[in-house]
């Protein structure tokens, strides 16, 4: 799961396959991103919190491709005259999910090296996407 809310990115990483990230940053690089306090941590509780490593510019290219998501979401559900479908209720929450295959710049997120970096400390050079999903309220 990617969530974006208040410039603050959640992953959930999951063992499901869908496509093979390829490994190639090295153990300093690494370090930068995650320490060995955050690795602890993962390994304790199963998640950490990365603070301020996703750059501005990046951040609101996510904000930007969010926008576009929560907009045809907006007109699909106005198409088929309802608020509410499943969890997602218009203006108020969006459950939005694989809008990575419609946008270059979300899988270039994704799949693109920080995320690799990330990724790959926490999990090993394996690893796998298996569900991006925009979690908004709004």
């Amino acid at each position: 799961m990617l969530g974006l809310a208040s410039g603050a990115i959640s992953l959930c990483l999951g063992p499901r396959k869908t496509a093979t990230l390829e490994s190639g940053v090295t153990t300093s690089q690494t370090a930068t991103i995650v320490d060995e306090e955050a690795l602890a941590a993962f390994g304790r509780k199963g998640y950490v919190v990365l603070r301020s490593v996703i750059d501005g510019e990046t951040l609101a290219m996510l904000r930007r491709e969010c926008a576009v998501f929560v907009e045809r979401t907006d007109r699909w559900l106005h198409r088929q005259a309802r608020d509410v479908f499943g969890i997602t209720h218009r203006g108020k929450r969006y459950f939005i999910a694989g809008r990575y295959r419609d946008s270059d710049d979300l899988r270039g997120f994704i799949f693109g090296e920080l995320m690799r970096s990330i990724t790959t400390a926490l999990l090993g050079d394996t690893v796998f996407l298996f569900n991006e999903q925009w979690v908004v309220n709004g």
